[in-house]
């Protein structure tokens, strides 16, 4: 059993390898960083619209990721009409949460190469597991959180990178 998990994880990282990552991620979807709020409003269905004391959000209708409903958020920070935050999201109980994670996690591997960095940690009574993808447009963030009680949170976060900041460095 153990020479057949090492041989089918071999043969995975053979596919994965001959497949071409991109370069470089300008965003999710139909959203493009630089589009504004009203574009992105034309993009999707929006269900509302949401503001919080660092972004206006569009909530738009939910979209399946496979056989996965996950919910759509799409932000701009206060002081821009531009799109710099795409988050999915969906809210879980029992186990489904921790397959539907490795479910995103592989598909995310699939489509953009392997993570360049990993954590799990724990906040109060909370674990959180984070895996984090770069380019030089967008930086992708896969979270799960779940509580002792085994309900909990998967999300993936698409940021546009600030290259006003990147240029203060």
């Amino acid at each position: 059993m153990k020479a057949l998990r090492i041989c089918l994880a071999g043969m995975f990282a053979v596919i994965l390898s001959g497949q071409a990552q991109p370069r470089d991620v300008d965003g999710w979807g139909k959203i493009h960083w630089g589009m504004t709020i009203a574009d992105a409003s034309q993009a999707y269905v929006i269900d509302r619209h949401e503001d919080n004391e660092f972004w206006s959000q569009l909530i738009a209708q939910p979209v399946m990721i496979g056989d996965i409903t996950m919910r759509v958020s799409i932000g701009a920070k206060h002081g821009s009409e531009q799109i710099s935050r795409v988050r999915l999201w969906t809210n879980f109980r029992g186990k489904n949460g921790a397959d539907d994670f490795d479910t995103l996690k592989t598909q995310l591997i699939q489509k953009y190469g392997p993570p360049i960095d990993g954590e799990t940690r724990s906040e109060g009574t909370d674990g959180i597991r984070t895996f984090l993808w770069t380019f030089p447009s967008t930086s992708i963030r896969l979270t799960v959180t779940q509580s002792q009680n085994s309900q909990g949170r998967i999300e993936v976060e698409y940021n546009a990178t600030d290259k006003n900041a990147l240029d203060a460095l």
